[in-house]
């Protein structure tokens, strides 16, 4: 059942209105407010879901229409509603604003993507489009970024619009970066954010990639991903490599293509390295860049080490790190087993990796596993 819902607090008196596809009356759901943190409803939000959390049977859920299938319909009904209770003017609704008019922002065009043709003509098809995939339609944001002028106000223009230049505009994201905290939310910040240099806010694809499975279906998943480990899912580069043509146009080829290996494309990294130069910013030059020649620019990992602290966190820090001596951080490899390292386990004997794809763990991670749960070894 999909419904129109009317949620009230029934102790502050404070009301959310919106609508639910597949809305399970036993749930404890109360709404999804999603309000910008400069918008000045964002605390009452927050508070809001604070409150779900902490007495949940303070809520009262009244459904002001139910639907048998999902659609339009349901989404003009939602809209209907909030234009009649007024939800933003109104103080009593903590909703930010209305509805979305079209059921796309509802998730129904999942698999599909709006496009346009050479003539600039918008259209949505499905991400398999052998157009789309050929290249004959097009991303409608493709060639577009987000600017901001010196007011701070947002324009979406062509990069290449005279605009950009004569009005001194700077993209939106520059000097940005997409983080997560450790609630999972995510939201962008300057990258001179006190949090984000602490390490409390981290980048959002932090510990995670993009993987498929043998059917072409993708995923965004850790490491510690169970399909990971067992091969279920694989990342989507493997056995790919990226790499340019004759035309500088860049893209992912396997690594045993034809054209790879005869030298007709070549790696987008051939001759390249990544360094850093003495504000500890990394960049990607020509091995015969001449500042690396000169020792302006040093190799990134030049100095450095990668280090684990007490907690597990991993991160690059100077050879000669102080909390080195005082046993605060060791080397990320010690106390790790070597994938190859053979072990016996109830009269089996594997390496490290084979066992750790048994028992669902990174292999750096095996020795705690076995040793946390009382799993008797024996190395050889």
């Amino acid at each position: 059942m999909h419904v129109v819902y009317l949620i009230t607090d029934t102790i502050s008196g404070k009301k959310y209105l919106g609508s639910k596809k597949d809305w399970n009356p036993n749930s404890n759901y109360f709404g999804s407010p999603k309000a910008k943190k400069s918008h000045p409803k964002y605390l009452i939000q927050q508070e809001w879901i604070e409150n779900t959390k902490l007495r949940p049977k303070t809520f009262e859920v009244e459904i002001l229409e139910f639907f048998d299938d999902f659609g339009q319909h349901v989404i003009d009904s939602e809209l209907k509603w909030q234009k009649h209770f007024n939800v933003v003017e109104d103080s009593i609704f903590i909703n930010a604003g209305m509805t979305r008019k079209y059921m796309s922002y509802k998730g129904l065009n999942k698999g599909k993507v709006t496009v346009k043709d050479i003539n600039g003509n918008n259209l949505s098809v499905s991400i398999d489009d052998d157009r789309y995939l050929s290249g004959d339609l097009v991303h409608v944001s493709k060639g577009k970024m987000r600017f901001l002028d010196g007011n701070g106000k947002q324009q979406i223009l062509s990069v290449e619009d005279e605009k950009v230049k004569i009005e001194n505009l700077v993209p939106f994201s520059k000097g940005r970066v997409t983080v997560k905290n450790d609630k999972g939310e995510t939201f962008s910040v300057s990258v001179d954010d006190p949090r984000y240099l602490s390490g409390e806010l981290v980048s959002n694809m932090k510990g995670t990639f993009i993987a498929s499975n043998e059917n072409g279906e993708f995923f965004q998943i850790t490491n510690e991903d169970p399909r990971f480990i067992s091969g279920e899912l694989f990342s989507v580069m493997k056995n790919k490599t990226l790499v340019k043509d004759s035309s500088g146009k860049i893209r992912a080829v396997r690594t045993d293509d034809p054209e790879f290996l005869n030298g007709t494309l070549i790696s987008i990294h051939k001759d390249k390295i990544t360094v850093r130069d003495k504000n500890g910013n990394f960049l990607k030059v020509e091995k015969n860049d001449p500042r690396y020649i000169s020792g302006e620019l040093i190799h990134s990992s030049f100095g450095l080490t990668v280090a684990k602290d007490l907690n597990g966190k991993i991160f690059s820090t100077p050879k000669n790190d102080e909390r080195f001596l005082t046993g605060e951080i060791v080397h990320v490899n010690k106390g790790v087993w070597n994938w190859r390292k053979r072990i016996k386990i109830e009269n089996k004997v594997k390496n490290v990796r084979e066992f750790s794809y048994i028992y669902s763990v990174k292999p750096s991670n095996l020795k705690k596993y076995l040793e946390d749960n009382q799993i008797e070894y024996e190395l050889l």
